[in-house]
């Protein structure tokens, strides 16, 4: 029959830069019970916030070079521009992946692919 979906992933998993460890984020034993629960609510919801950045980042990255790709398959961009375009999308340097979205942003409004690509290139 129809294949139906695994459980979703978890955000705080190993997988997406999140911490495995069994109490991550908790407070020594010594500390009084009251406080651990408003620290340890505390921790989380700043773990799951950085956790969703970093998967928000590595998603948006992987499109951009997916995109890249594709614009290199079908003749839009030579290779080595394809290939230098997506290694710098690969660098975690934020510079980089604005400069793209600033781009990418302004084809989804025109959809013209000449100014896109022309965009791309500038920042060889």
């Amino acid at each position: 029959g129809p294949r139906t979906p695994g459980p979703a992933p978890r955000l705080d998993s190993p997988a997406l830069g999140g911490r495995a460890e069994a109490g991550a984020g908790a407070l020594p034993r010594s500390a009084s019970a009251g406080s651990r629960s408003i620290r340890s609510s505390a921790d989380r919801k700043g773990g799951r916030e950085a956790a969703f950045l970093q998967l928000n980042s590595f998603l948006l990255r992987s499109h951009a070079k997916s995109l890249v790709s594709a614009l290199a398959m079908e003749g839009w961009l030579e290779a080595w521009e394809g290939e230098r375009l997506r290694d710098r999308l690969s660098d975690e340097a934020p510079t980089n992946a604005k400069s793209f979205l600033a781009s990418y942003m302004r084809f989804v409004e025109t959809e013209d692919i000449h100014d896109f690509v022309h965009r791309l290139r500038l920042t060889l």
